[in-house]
């Protein structure tokens, strides 16, 4: 499984991921730290279809694991 770490998870859990067989990448070490939540899925998005990957992306809100769903604009009565 891939996996890509956001800053706020510390080096231990990547080493004990990797340990387990996964491919694991964190934020900080691929120099996109400080960046916004918006960009960082627009990062992911795009290097999953720029490696024809197929799959999902979850994130981790308040600590429950969920599948990421765009959110669409809403749209105004002008």
């Amino acid at each position: 499984m891939k996996l890509k770490l956001d800053e706020n998870l510390g080096s231990r859990i990547a080493t004990l991921l990797r340990s387990a067989g996964h491919d694991v990448a964190t934020v900080p070490g691929q120099g996109l730290s400080s960046t916004a939540d918006t960009q960082l899925i627009e990062v992911l998005i795009a290097g999953l279809e720029q490696a024809e990957i197929a799959g999902k992306l979850w994130i981790i809100r308040r600590g429950v694991i969920q599948e990421y769903q765009p959110v669409e604009p809403e749209e105004t009565d002008e």
